[in-house]
């Protein structure tokens, strides 16, 4: 009997003991570190069934990609690319139905030369491709959409952007065949020198990844019970789906508030993880994408975010892209298969008045929680200032719960703010 047969046949539960062992599938903890980010020109990715824990503790059967040896992960690693370098990735299909692997265009198509098509049980396909144009995408397996994607065969990738042309700073999107809008090109220039945004440019190593998803356990356990070579069709998988888990990057409530960069070997500020973080002054990009079936909407506090990309999901112009006129929003909307890129600016929050601001940074201010743990030192001694904590939640209530009502344990994150760079 092999694995699939003994989970169709309900062995298989996360609770079952089987002589003594449970289950042989890889175990994705709620507190696992995410995927490192990778860069490079040639990656292998596998297919393969796993079990994600979520916040509460409840095991739910789903597909991740595996990178070389490495643990499975729900999202996969981010690619970091460079433009216009070509890149191949070898894809192995390790399930018992068809799977690929592709990469969005953003636009609802993919990046030519990166589909590998349907890739049958055991069979193993390579594509070669060279991306024009920087700025966010998603890899996924495009097969028997949207069902193989919301299992959890996913993943971001970078393409870095080139450098900017005399006298202008860089942006997410500087050197590539769709041209960067002057309204976005004069944000970027004003980052840094202009008098309502005092500090630092935006460097192109400051992003954060957002890829936002939800579990309907359900459904996941009417593909895990399928027969060897069965699929379940698309609109048997939609059809009533009734979300119950909300995740950032795989991680939900709590573990999505963490920066966990530290918690796997390697870790470190190359790690581009989940909550923002950084002094005022020094702007971050949002890369966004919504890879589920829910519509969401992240909120962020202390500072609204300028929407600078948006994708043409959802009846947009044709090459809407690259904003024409940038708009300056406290929440955005992210409808399934959405790509959003949102400049958060890292300004002073408008709501802190001046002398209290400064008293923040001189380390004199006695505004805080004493009982905050950042806020104390060795000796468990009130420090005052910095960091401050803000959170970043879906305005769709529902995305912030677990299990049907557990809050905030759902698709929210921190926002902190470590200091001030000179001049803010």
């Amino acid at each position: 009997m092999d694995r699939r047969e003994f989970l169709r046949l309900g062995l298989g539960s996360a609770a079952a003991l089987v002589a003594g062992r449970y289950v042989d599938l890889p175990l994705i903890p709620a507190n696992m570190a995410r995927a490192h980010d990778l860069t490079g020109t040639a990656f292998e990715f596998s297919a393969r069934e796993v079990l994600l824990e979520n916040v509460d503790q409840t095991l739910v059967y789903h597909w991740a990609w595996q990178v070389a040896h490495a643990v499975p992960a729900v999202a996969g690693p981010t690619l970091i690319l460079d433009l216009g370098v070509a890149v191949t990735v070898t894809v192995h299909n390790t399930l018992d139905e068809p799977h690929g692997w592709a990469v969005t265009d953003r636009f609802g198509g993919f990046l030519p030369g990166s589909n590998t098509g349907p890739i049958e049980p055991g069979e193993t396909e390579e594509v070669t491709f060279t991306p024009t144009n920087p700025g966010t995408y998603l890899y996924l397996d495009p097969e028997n959409a949207p069902v193989n994607r919301v299992m959890g065969l996913f993943g971001g990738v970078v393409v870095k952007p080139g450098t900017p042309p005399p006298g202008n700073n860089v942006t997410p999107y500087t050197g590539g065949v769709l041209p960067v809008t002057p309204m976005v090109q004069q944000l970027f220039n004003d980052l840094g020198s202009a008098p309502h945004f005092p500090g630092e440019p935006w460097d192109s190593n400051n992003w954060n990844l957002w890829l936002f998803g939800s579990i309907d356990p359900a459904k996941n356990q009417l593909v895990q019970a399928l027969g060897p070579g069965q699929t379940i069709a698309a609109a048997d998988y939609g059809n009533g789906y009734l979300p119950r888990y909300f995740y950032i990057n795989g991680r939900q409530g709590f573990f999505a508030a963490q920066d966990e960069s530290h918690l796997a070997p390697g870790g470190g500020p190359a790690d581009h993880v989940i909550p923002l973080n950084g002094p005022a002054g020094r702007p971050r990009l949002i890369r966004n994408i919504n890879v589920g079936l829910s519509t969401h909407s992240p909120h962020t506090h202390a500072n609204h975010s300028f929407l600078i990309f948006e994708s043409d999901v959802g009846g947009l112009p044709t090459n809407a892209g690259i904003q024409q006129n940038v708009t300056w929003l406290d929440a955005w909307t992210m409808k399934p298969m959405d790509h959003k890129d949102a400049l958060y600016p890292y300004i002073k929050p408008p709501d802190i008045p001046a002398d209290t601001w400064a008293r923040l940074k001189a380390g004199t201010s006695q505004e805080g929680f004493p009982d905050n743990p950042m806020h104390q030192d060795a000796n468990g001694v009130f420090v005052p200032g910095f960091p401050m904590f803000y959170p970043m939640h879906c305005h769709l209530e529902m995305s912030q719960t677990a299990d049907g009502g557990n809050y905030p344990q759902g698709m929210v994150t921190h926002i902190e703010f470590t200091g001030a760079v000179p001049g803010v």
